[in-house]
């Protein structure tokens, strides 16, 4: 395996945004893009802890006033941690959807190295997706 290059903070689609940890472990959560057009959110339904993750199949479900927003996943892998704060408080996506220390929904160990992870990346900007780096602190 090739090691891994220094990277941004994150990457962000329209409806997600992927920051990779120094643990090597993937925190993912929900653009304000999402949560504008849902009007604000008042409920997250996630996937448990030990699910496993396709890349783009659904793993959970976010919801505002103006309707629900399925949340697909862009890696594969297994989720470590689920935000189990957001189950109690969703408003935090209300306020700040983006905050990386707050905001994330679940935790992922990919189940890809580097090389396939950067081929994940590519098929969804292929597909049309606008991949975005965003700078920020982990």
């Amino acid at each position: 395996l090739k090691p891994r290059p220094a990277e941004p903070a994150a990457k962000m689609t329209d409806d997600l945004w992927v920051q990779r940890l120094s643990t090597g472990l993937y925190r993912i959560g929900v653009t304000k893009k999402v949560s504008d057009k849902l009007g604000g959110v008042g409920f997250v339904d996630i996937c448990d802890e030990g699910s496993i993750l396709c890349a783009g199949k659904p793993f959970g479900m976010v919801e505002g006033p103006s309707g629900t927003h399925t949340v697909s996943a862009v890696l594969s892998g297994e989720v470590v941690e689920c935000n189990e704060a957001l189950k109690k408080s969703p408003e935090v996506l209300a306020q700040n959807p983006e905050d990386m220390d707050h905001g994330w929904l679940i935790e992922v160990d990919s189940a890809c190295d580097y090389e396939d992870e950067e081929v994940e990346w590519k098929s969804l900007e292929e597909a049309g997706e606008p991949i975005v780096e965003v700078k920020g602190k982990e």
